[in-house]
């Protein structure tokens, strides 16, 4: 397995190359969604007494554990637009 990434990394083919492309994509993107999702987040529920989203670093700790599990034991959005940027994550 190794040995396939190093291949990947190095781009040693037109497969890998491509294959590298799509991983550093997939990456981009990834980061760009969070960030994006997070200011988001930040704008739409900050202002909300009962939310939990009240600094930055919160909004971002949400939207990143969001995106890589479902979690209940977190706040959830109280503010009908949030909700549907939690839907969305989730999808």
């Amino acid at each position: 397995m190794g040995k396939e990434i190093r291949m990947v990394v190095r781009g040693e083919s037109h497969a890998h190359r491509f294959l590298r492309w799509r991983l550093m994509a997939l990456i981009v993107g990834t980061l760009l969604l969070d960030a994006v999702a997070t200011v988001l987040m930040y704008v739409l529920e900050h202002d909300e007494s009962a939310s939990g989203f009240h600094d930055w670093g919160g909004a971002l700790f949400w939207v990143s554990a969001q995106l890589t599990t479902v979690s209940s034991q977190m706040p959830n959005p109280v503010t009908g637009a949030g909700r549907v940027l939690d839907i969305v994550l989730e999808v």
